[in-house]
């Protein structure tokens, strides 16, 4: 987000008309071409994005504080904002850009310090008229922050923009679908080092810099409002999604007490097996009987992992001393620490949300396929996405896993890279992840480069460019291909293939 200062100037007929009159008929604000005003007009052009704040003035009156919600538009001739009228108030903007009036003032103030120019941006923290704006918008989320708080029924992150964060550098993440609301499901993917985790410890932290943005959606009796996230310190700006929402600004520890984040660590089963045990408790309470509960407890299970075939089952609990037994296909009884890393993993993260009775949080989960068989990672998904969905929650996952991003619905994809300029963007909207073949995966979105070991394909792909250029019966060649059948066989179908090409050119080239 960026501030900026600007002046409206009518010419000609319209120059008697007050720019209150301009913003109030026509929420726009606009430029005209003039000598000398090209770096202002590209300015606005290219420069000024969506979500920054304008403050409006007239020399030193201050009459407005707008935000920018529209692209960049260049008006056509003869096509006027009332629909043909040609004494328009806005009809001399050649160029435009649509924006949400925060406020406008009914008495203008004469105190606005920097009287000159039409477009100038307010980056210096420590000028006079930096402090003016941010003061002024600073007010209007202080006067949101005076409503009372309400009890949430949905508790969502929309849109994520970081100002500096380690490698992040003015990043947007959106976590939207195509109807504008926050996804259910998230999979961040992207080459070691794009930040994948650095996103959840982000989110996790709380500590967030001036200038950076979390927007969350909320919604509580059908009536959706912001959420402005500040402490004593620190006041972090969102944006309204919808027009018609009201505001509040909500203290800091608010969306901390909404935030879970599980870090790539497993092995300790402690807090699933305490949750498992209250559980198995509290429903053999309800029957009457701890047989009826472990029954029922199995059931549960049965139903979550339902599509992984597990190969243990609960045998009992001890809800005195927090502690699980299982037992396998072979009758064998053993503790939770007998499990192996796979299966450990399964209830260190996906049982221990379903038993932890979570509802309206924002779920951080890194490399949830930590050890699981490529069978397992192909469905786990689809239990984190069944639980986002029962228990209203938004969960946010990092991967390097293609059985999971090819497990992810199309626009729950996200893959964070390094752009030309050396700066981190994340892509979205994929036309196609769900359900492509992985090796697909692996080039078109993962980007990996080689899908075999390099060594041998940088071999394989010499011997493929000397048969293009006809230099098969060399003795190079026939040595490479030797490297080549020593490490496949002579009946690999790669090989059999590049033979049957080199056939038909020997044949052409006789032919000619």
């Amino acid at each position: 987000m960026t501030y900026w200062h600007m002046q409206l100037h009518p010419t000609g007929k319209q120059e008697s008309i007050d720019p209150k009159e301009i913003l109030e008929e026509t929420k726009l604000i606009g430029m005209d071409s003039w000598n000398g005003g090209e770096a202002q007009i590209k300015q606005f052009r290219d420069e000024m994005k969506i979500n920054d704040i304008v403050l409006i003035h007239k020399g030193a009156k201050s009459i407005a504080l707008v935000k920018v919600i529209g692209d960049f538009i260049v008006k056509v001739i003869g096509d006027f904002i009332d629909s043909g009228s040609n004494q328009s108030s806005v009809d001399w903007f050649r160029y435009r850009r649509k924006v949400e009036i925060l406020e406008i003032l009914s008495e203008p103030k004469n105190d606005f310090p920097y009287t000159r120019g039409t477009l100038k941006k307010a980056l210096d923290k420590k000028t006079q008229t930096y402090q003016y704006i941010y003061d002024w918008y600073l007010s209007l989320q202080q006067k949101q922050y005076n409503q009372e708080s309400l009890t949430l029924d949905e508790y969502k992150i929309s849109n994520i923009f970081i100002d500096d964060f380690k490698m992040f550098k003015n990043f947007t993440l959106n976590l939207v679908g195509t109807d504008k609301k926050p996804l259910p499901l998230i999979v961040l993917a992207g080459k070691n080092g794009t930040g994948k985790t650095s996103i959840l410890e982000y989110l996790s932290d709380y500590n967030l810099n001036e200038g950076d943005c979390i927007e969350i959606f909320k919604t509580k009796k059908a009536e959706r409002m912001d959420a402005f996230i500040t402490d004593d310190e620190i006041i972090v700006e969102s944006f309204k999604l919808l027009k018609k929402m009201d505001g509040i600004l909500e203290k800091k520890s608010e969306y901390k007490n909404h935030i879970l984040y599980l870090p790539v660590q497993v092995g300790d089963t402690n807090d699933v097996e305490e949750r498992i045990a209250e559980h198995y408790k509290k429903k053999a309470k309800e029957y009457d009987s701890f047989k009826k509960s472990l029954v029922e407890l199995q059931t549960y299970m049965d139903t979550i992992f339902k599509d992984l075939e597990l190969t243990f089952r609960i045998s009992d609990v001890d809800d005195d001393k927090k502690k699980v037994f299982f037992k396998n296909a072979n009758g064998e009884i053993f503790g939770a620490e007998a499990l192996s890393t796979g299966e450990k993993t399964l209830l260190s993260k996906v049982l221990y949300l379903y038993f932890s009775e979570l509802k309206n949080k924002i779920i951080l989960i890194d490399e949830p396929e930590l050890s699981l068989h490529p069978a397992w990672q192909n469905r786990v998904l689809k239990l984190y996405e069944n639980f986002a969905i029962k228990n209203n929650c938004q969960i946010i996952i990092a991967t390097h896993s293609p059985h999971i991003i090819g497990s992810a619905k199309n626009e729950s994809i996200r893959v964070l890279q390094k752009n030309r300029e050396g700066k981190m963007e994340a892509l979205d909207h994929f036309s196609q992840s769900y359900g492509l073949e992985f090796h697909k995966i692996l080039t078109e979105i993962m980007g990996v480069e080689y899908l075999r070991t390099p060594e041998v394909a940088e071999k394989l792909a010499t011997l493929k460019k000397m048969i293009a250029q006809n230099h098969f019966d060399t003795s190079e060649f026939q040595e490479k291909w030797q490297e080549l059948e020593e490490i496949f066989g002579e009946n690999y179908l790669d090989l059999k293939l590049l033979k049957l090409e080199i056939a038909s050119r020997r044949k052409s080239v006789q032919n000619h």
